[in-house]
């Protein structure tokens, strides 16, 4: 059953942990931006982001929603009952992590107590081609078959 049908690019869906929300990026307002709605028929949804968005991710709890917005991850408060409300949106860090168009390249810990993103280091970009590296594996290994 489509959930969303237009001409908008609608993407990177995640649903909230209690199954009832989903959380998605649309540029359905000229740019980027972070939704939330209700995964029933007919059920409405909210802008969580304001200032370009994309990356989301819910908290275990699915009180919170994470999100990207360029440098900055980004956390709203989500109310979820009786309908569904944005509260507080804040920083919680501004830093050069790695972005992805179609997956979040970071995660939550499933306490809650922090996270793991992939960080951007131009200088440490290269390719390395290894060739013969079964030969270079066993030399590493101390001669290992």
């Amino acid at each position: 059953m489509p959930l969303i049908v237009g001409p908008t690019d609608d993407k990177l869906p995640r649903v909230s942990p209690d199954g009832l929300w989903l959380a998605y990026v649309s540029n359905e307002a000229g740019r980027e931006e972070v939704y939330v709605r209700s995964l029933a028929p007919g059920g409405g949804r909210v802008a969580v982001s304001s200032s370009g968005g994309g990356e989301p991710l819910w908290s275990r709890d699915g009180r919170r929603l994470f999100y990207r917005e360029d440098r900055k991850l980004m956390v709203a408060d989500i109310g979820l009952t009786p309908r569904i409300a944005v509260g507080a949106r804040r920083v919680l860090f501004d830093r050069p992590f790695e972005t992805d168009a179609f997956h979040p390249n970071y995660d939550v810990f499933p306490d809650g107590s922090g996270f793991v993103m992939v960080r951007t280091n131009d200088e440490s970009r290269r390719l390395v081609v290894e060739l013969n590296w079964v030969a270079t594996l066993r030399r590493r290994l101390g001669g290992a078959k």
